[in-house]
């Protein structure tokens, strides 16, 4: 099991690193970039700083200095509700939306290039293993959230 992990972090390490290259040539920072993605991905068109702040696990500070940086840097906009004054609102400005487009197309690069290094056999085991290990992260955040509990 230890060499699993390993492996596991070593490849993680190799993709964060191929992706940090990407957000660098934006002078975006990685945890910019998870606000972003959360931002780009999300259905609903706005959300609170405190609703981001459970979504990628970063301290309330933290999140509130990054969402003003972004708005600094015009990708994201602020509003405050109107019956709730310290209630913040967060959505990509259309600048901030081209930018994730930008993201998912280096994505989408990075996925056809793995893609292209496997056989079909191997892509069949990649999305097997993947598959185990989201039920393998599922049971565990159930275990976690009991030990919570008691």
């Amino acid at each position: 099991m230890h060499s699993l992990t390993r492996n596991f972090q070593r490849l993680r390490r190799r993709m964060g690193e191929m992706m940090c290259a990407n957000l660098r040539a934006h002078d975006i920072t990685w945890p910019q970039a998870q606000i972003l993605f959360f931002l780009f991905r999300a259905e609903a068109g706005r959300y609170t700083v405190s609703e981001i702040q459970a979504k990628i696990h970063t301290p309330m500070s933290n999140v509130t200095n990054i969402c003003n940086r972004l708005s600094d840097m015009g990708l994201i906009e602020k509003e405050r509700r109107g019956d709730d004054q310290r209630k913040v609102f967060v959505r990509l400005t259309e600048k901030g939306r081209e930018l994730g487009k930008t993201f998912d197309r280096g994505r989408e690069k990075m996925d056809q290039m793995f893609a292209g290094l496997m056989s079909e056999a191997e892509k069949q085991k990649v999305t097997e293993a993947f598959a185990i290990l989201d039920r393998l992260a599922a049971r565990m955040n159930d275990l976690l959230c009991s030990e919570r509990e008691e």
